[in-house]
């Protein structure tokens, strides 16, 4: 175990990973032909490189049945990314077809209240000629501004935010894309 690697075996890699990706070629080769060897260890990285996202994606399930503190925010940062990229590359692909019907079916038992002031985001955005997500940004960025407000829903889970004040809202947006 504690002989020199050939020459052909990439030091990209941790010695590690490298000396059993040899050692797994060197099984499988009938002879010790440099040749051989370099095309049946190139073979093995490349069977290496194709488990990873399966295993990457296995040890992202356990982490995530761990305890709350276990968010898709942390395993974005883990991962190198952002919560809603790490759940659009785990998390969607964890949920089955049954399973998103009944998220449907949950969220079509919520009722947000009726004649509520204001008008919903995507009202908003579309009064304003944006995208919803733009003024969802805004909210999450505000500071206690009284231009918006966010109202429980009933059932489940949830809430609906309402704009109440367009022509605050189209101040701070246009602030935004000042800076």
């Amino acid at each position: 175990m504690g002989s020199r690697l050939p020459d052909f075996i990439s030091s990209d890699l941790p010695e590690p990973i490298r000396r059993a990706l040899y050692e797994s070629a060197l099984q499988e080769a009938d002879s010790e032909d440099p040749g051989l060897l370099e095309r049946i260890y190139l073979r093995k990285l490349v069977e290496l490189r194709n488990l990873l996202p399966q295993a990457e994606a296995a040890v992202v399930q356990r982490v995530r049945e761990q305890p709350s503190e276990n968010t898709w925010k942390v395993i974005g940062e883990l991962i190198g990314t952002n919560a809603s990229a790490a759940w659009q590359r785990y998390g969607v692909a964890t949920t089955t077809p049954d399973s998103r019907k009944a998220q449907s079916a949950a969220s079509q038992h919520r009722v947000a209240p009726s004649n509520l002031p204001g008008v919903t985001v995507a009202e908003a955005a579309r009064q304003l000629s944006m995208y919803p997500d733009r003024i969802r940004r805004a909210i999450r960025r505000s500071t206690g501004e009284k231009w918006f407000r966010v109202y429980p829903t009933q059932g489940k889970r949830g809430s609906t935010i309402r704009v109440l004040d367009l022509d605050a809202l189209a101040r701070i947006l246009a602030s935004d894309s000042l800076e």
